[in-house]
This record gives structure tokens, sequence and C-alpha cells, in this order.
């Protein structure tokens, strides 16, 4: 038992360790959902000491921690499952709910349960783990997404910033034509075509928060809404209408709700510019422009305990006695918090986005757009230093060759930072 106990205790360090560092990295790249997440631990009884030095990242109680990838060759949910694996991650079986179905979007999921959680410990999250099914959408997304697929491995790859700024891709930027027509084709494809294997979102854990900090007034997610409202810094955050701003599942025992996407920068190839001087020399400048499109988000999440558990006091009550798994109808809601399309209001059925929309040139796509990736790995070569404790998903992005600075046009999306309601994608 001893044996066993230690164990135990190794295998969730490690994997708490791994956690910490995807959860930092995320954290450095959405401002929002870190001040979210600090605003209810602190709401709660954290300190400002306990969340120093990436204390948010390694104390926040997470319900799970989110993916989007392509079930394309080995680009799909194997790849990612095959990392938490070895960390000590089970994957959930059909037969136990493990599988979820999105047909509208042509996305499939699937979801693990974490390790073992030693006594005294705070469970780590769930892992959910979702894949557009490539083969089952339409033959114009199928081609621009197998199109930009057959370009991985091409070229001299070179080191870019792509991964500094948040990126965790086997493939290139798309350009920003080639984003367009994905986007309006499908959300899913275009956010993942865009980063990747970069973490979509987390959930904190209302149930868990509780655990840690008995007093908390943040007991459901109506409280937290209330606390995000009587608070000045937030004013300006949106929430996923989608379905309702906190969807539930049939039986009422899981609710989930979630802010929208915080825009991220990424400057996307435009076209190249060929001048000849006065003696026939060809010139050839590769143009870039800013875009802010959506990025990850932070969603927040309420089990309540099991029918057979409902008479536990909450002391008793532990994670194994709370509604588990997750509910479509609610994901496929959640999926929303990166589209850039109002909710559908009743007997509306638009799908046109809100503000300025992405257009999407019928024009021919230059083929020699910049930029090659890395060669296609393995699964087996997706591998993270465990002896370091840290998560090195993939490996770093695309990685586009080094071109010159890019020229940032004056007028459409602007290089400053975005607003908390700037999610107008203007890919004109």
């Amino acid at each position: 038992a001893d044996a066993d106990d230690a164990a135990t205790r190794k295998t969730h360090r490690i994997a708490k360790a791994s956690i910490a560092s995807v959860v930092s990295r995320y954290l450095a790249h959405n401002e929002v959902a870190k001040r979210a997440l600090t605003h209810a631990m602190r709401a709660s009884g954290a300190t400002m000491e306990d969340l120093a030095d990436d204390g948010l990242a390694r104390l926040a109680p997470l319900d799970h921690i989110a993916y989007r990838s392509f079930a394309h060759e080995d680009y799909g949910v194997e790849g990612v499952c095959e990392v938490f694996e070895r960390l000590g991650w089970e994957t959930v079986s059909a037969s136990e709910g493990g599988r979820l179905e999105f047909t509208e979007k042509r996305v499939r999921a699937r979801w693990m349960k974490p390790p073992k959680t030693p006594r005294g410990e705070t469970p780590l999250p769930r892992i959910f783990v979702s894949e557009l099914v490539v083969d089952a959408c339409d033959e114009e997304l199928k081609g621009y997404l197998t199109q930009h697929f057959e370009r991985v491995g091409e070229g001299k790859v070179l080191r870019s910033m792509e991964w500094a700024k948040g990126r965790n891709a086997r493939w290139q930027l798309p350009p920003a034509s080639v984003y367009a027509k994905v986007e309006r084709l499908s959300e899913y494809a275009s956010w993942t075509l865009l980063h990747g294997y970069a973490v979509n979102h987390v959930a904190l854990s209302l149930f868990q928060l509780r655990k840690m900090y008995p007093e908390t007034p943040l007991r459901t997610l109506e409280d937290l809404e209330t606390s995000f409202a009587s608070n000045a810094a937030f004013s300006r955050i949106r929430w996923n209408e989608s379905g309702g701003r906190i969807k539930r599942s049939p039986s009422g025992l899981l609710a989930q709700s979630a802010l929208m996407s915080v825009p991220h920068r990424y400057e996307l190839y435009k076209k190249t510019i060929v001048t000849q001087d006065r003696y026939g020399q060809e010139d050839h400048e590769d143009t870039f422009k800013d875009y802010g499109l959506p990025g990850s988000y932070v969603e927040f999440v309420q089990r309540l305990p099991k029918p057979q558990n409902a008479d536990k006091s909450f002391e008793e009550l532990q994670e194994c006695d709370l509604r588990e798994g997750f509910e479509a109808g609610n994901a496929s809601k959640i999926f929303d918090s990166t589209s850039t399309r109002p909710p559908p209001q009743s007997g509306a059925g638009s799908s046109a986005p809100q503000g300025g929309a992405p257009q999407a040139s019928n024009a021919p796509q230059a083929s020699n757009a910049p930029g090659s990736s890395e060669p296609a790995e393995r699964p087996a070569g997706m591998l993270m230093n465990l002896s370091s404790r840290v998560v090195n998903f993939f490996r770093p992005s695309s990685q586009s060759p080094r071109v010159k600075k890019p020229r940032v046009e004056e007028e459409g999306a602007l290089a400053s930072a975005p607003a908390a309601n700037d999610d107008v994608i203007d890919l004109t």
C-alpha cells in the first residue's frame, strides 16, 4: 500500500508540474483569462502571495483543459491523447460516455480521466480533445485543408516567432485569403489551422474552488457572473450567449458558462509584390498584415452530485460523487466561444459575421506563399521531457522562413493591443 501511495504521489507530482507548465503558457497569451481566474481565486480567499510566481497556474482548480485537432493522418486526437497517457491520464471508453459527436460541426471528441489523486491534493483536470473530421467536410473545405497539409515539410525551415506568440502547430500559418475562405466554411477549422495544438480553453471547477476555500461566495455560476458584474475591471467582458449564458445538461447536474475568446494578433501573408528596376532585375517583396483573430478563452463549470449522492453533505462529497463526463449539447454551444458570428436568434438563422465580415476573395491564391513547416512527426516523437516536468507539445509550430519586417497597413486591423470587444475580423 505504501509503495502504491508513493507511486501515485510521484505520478501526480509529475503530471501536476506538467499541467502547471501548460496553463502558465496559456495564461501568458490570454490576459482576460488570467484576470478572470485571479479574480475568482482572490474573491474566494487566495492572497496575492499565493498567486505570485506562477502560483495561479499551479493553484487554480481546473475542471478540464481542451484542445482541438484535425482527423487527418496523425494530426488528430490520438497524438494528443498519447502525450497525456504517458503522464497517467486514461482515455474514457465510448461505453462510459467518453465519445461525443457533433455532426453539424463535423467534429468528434473524447475525454480523459486524470491520474489518481493522493490524499490532501486537488484533482488534476480532465483532458477534452476534439477533432474536425476532414473526410466528412465538403469538397471545398477539404481541398483547402489537404492542400495546406501537403505543404508540411517543404522548403527551408527557419525558426520564427510563432512559438513565442503562443502558436503550437505542425503546419505553417495560412495566408490571409486561405484563412478567410476556411473561416467562411468552418470556424472550428480556421481556429485550428491558425493555433494548432495550443490550449483552446481551460475550465475552472467551482466545486474544487469551494473545497479549497470553503467560505468562497462563488458557489454557483450565477454567483460568479454577479461577482464579475460588480467589478469594473470586467465591464467589457463578453459572455458566450449561444444557447443561453449558462448551458445545462438535461439532468441539470452539469452547468457550464464561458467568456468569448480573446483576439490574438497574427501577421498573415497577403501577397508578393514584384517590381522591376531599369535594368530588368525583378525584386520580390512579401507583404503581411496584422489581424486580431479569435484566440483562446476561459470556461467555468459547476458539477452537482449524482442522484445517489444527493444526501451527502458538501464536506463528505468528493469529485467522484459528482456528475461525470461531458454533455454534447453543452459542449456544442461552448465551441461557439471562438466564433465571430452572433448566436442564432429564433427564426433568424443568419450566419453572417457581426461587424466587418471576413471576405474570402475568389481570386486564385498564389501557391508560393512564404513559409514552410517542419517534416511531419509521428505521435511517438511528440513527447515531453518528464525529468524537467514540462510538457513540450508536438514541437513548436511550422515556423515560416525568416522574412523582412512585415509592413502593417494603417487601415483595417490595428497593430495596437486589441480592446476587449475587438472580435471583428477584417481580412481585406
